[in-house]
């Protein structure tokens, strides 16, 4: 059994959905791996999110582990604001408190599932992370939200997502896997036509408040995009750490490898077992 670690901040539901998800996979026998840990940057009380995400983490007796990323040095964290450097002291001091915390626990690999810290540059060469990121390879940077908005600016013609190797660049590691869906056709037509009927007044709140806004039920394309990105989530990470527990995918020193050595420019596209685990399911 593949022993993994789990890191999230646990802001929503998708953040328990994904450890449900694992955790069944694993009880079931059809995924060789178990979790030693589970770590969150926010401590019990922060929010009513990672609150509920941190029951879940203890219902299924899982070692809960967190360390308050907001009360962590406040002070140099403020500095980090408008000093750059300022920022790389912090979060490699997080870091070290963090790798402190996680050390006696056995992990060969760790799970960044919703986990909304940068990972200093110390952190992620000493551990392979594997980090989900809702966007495909070459795609956009950033949280979801910022993901979408990009996709919709640009008109995209596909969306997905993919499991990447953790490294100093933010979501540009080498790609494990990833999924791939299209934005185009008759269930997208007219959800487009609204979008360039909008367009103009949303790019206006997008300059106000930043592409991490998160609209309304009004923005009818972009919660399509999130719904059909969202539920391949789940298998997507599932396949992949099978792929990892299996030795079929190597990860570590910067660089993600087949069984027999060979480095994978490009990760595995896995659209056709992501598409059968959704119709198993009932879509």
């Amino acid at each position: 059994m593949l022993p993994i670690g789990w890191f999230s901040t646990g802001r929503d539901q998708a953040a328990c959905d994904l450890l449900e998800t694992v955790m069944r996979e694993c009880e079931a026998g059809r995924l060789g791996c178990r979790l030693s840990f589970v770590f969150s940057n926010r401590a019990p009380g922060e929010s009513e999110a990672s609150d509920a995400f941190q029951a879940c983490v203890r219902r299924f007796g899982l070692p809960l582990l967190t360390l308050s990323s907001s009360a962590f040095d406040p002070a140099l964290w403020e500095e980090g604001r408008r000093d750059p450097e300022a920022r790389r002291r912090w979060r490699l001091a997080y870091d070290a408190a963090v790798e402190d915390l996680i050390r006696p626990y056995a992990a060969e690999v760790i799970v960044l599932a919703g986990y909304m810290l940068v990972l200093g540059e110390e952190l992620c060469r000493r551990r392979p992370f594997l980090n989900l990121h809702p966007a495909l390879p070459h795609g956009p940077a950033g949280t979801w939200q910022e993901v979408i908005w990009q996709l919709l600016l640009e008109e995209a013609e596909a969306a997905g997502a993919m499991v990447h190797l953790v490294t100093p660049e933010l979501d540009r590691g080498p790609v494990v896997s990833y999924f791939s869906f299209p934005l185009r056709g008759p269930d997208w037509d007219e959800l487009w036509r609204d979008w360039r009927q909008r367009r103009a007044a949303v790019e206006k709140v997008l300059a106000a408040r930043g592409r991490g806004f998160t609209p309304g039920p009004e923005e009818r394309l972009f919660w399509a995009v999130r719904r059909e990105e969202a539920r391949r989530e789940l298998p997507l990470l599932v396949h992949t750490l099978d792929l990892v527990a299996r030795g079929e995918v190597r990860v570590g020193a910067g660089e993600v490898r087949d069984r027999e050595g060979r480095v994978l420019t490009d990760g595995y596209c896995l659209n056709a077992a992501v598409e059968a685990w959704l119709a198993r399911a009932g879509g």
